[in-house]
């Protein structure tokens, strides 16, 4: 069961942020708002990288995995999964030995929306199905990728907790 409030002021969608009574819904629109909203430095995605998350299609494969009841299609699922792991690795690949986050040292925009999708694979999947980014090597660049980042105060200091995931999770396979 979604709260009243969520009800009543975004429709019940998720996530979302309400900030001086105005509700911002969706990952990716939040990430953007928080950016033009918020001083500090540009979390703003360089242009060459802007269609890097889209292409990856991290979150439809965890979406269809993790929300999927039906477990004679587990495997078709988490084999789509982790394609789409794959290809991200492709991009990690891509760049220069050493670089922090998916689009160079800085942080931005599409490490937000890329982390919160992992952070679902790591509570939400892995409590549902059993599946987690731990599964992969210990060197695997996407696990990697995940846990230097998950270390960022900015991050660990804000998730809300497993639970939280896997209630919203387990709801949405209703």
């Amino acid at each position: 069961d979604k709260p009243p409030w969520l009800l009543s002021e975004a429709g019940g969608q998720m996530p979302c942020v309400i900030h001086q009574g105005v509700p911002h819904v969706e990952t990716s629109a939040i990430l953007k708002w928080i950016d033009m909203t918020f001083p500090g430095p540009s979390l703003a995605v360089p242009e060459d990288f802007s269609q890097m998350v889209t292409r990856a299609g991290i979150f439809p494969a965890v979406a269809d995995y993790t929300k999927n009841t039906d477990s004679s299609k587990d495997a078709e699922l988490l084999v789509n999964l982790q394609m789409a792991l794959t290809r991200f690795r492709m991009h990690l690949f891509s760049l220069p030995y050493g670089t922090n986050y998916a689009c160079g040292d800085s942080l931005t925009l599409a490490d937000c929306e890329l982390l919160s999708v992992l952070y679902v694979i790591q509570s939400a999947t892995a409590s549902l199905k059993g599946w987690s980014l731990n599964d992969l090597p210990v060197k695997d660049e996407v696990r990697q990728y995940y846990e230097r980042a998950a270390q960022l105060p900015m991050f660990s200091q804000t998730c809300y907790p497993p639970s939280v995931g896997v209630q919203g999770w387990t709801m949405a396979r209703q």
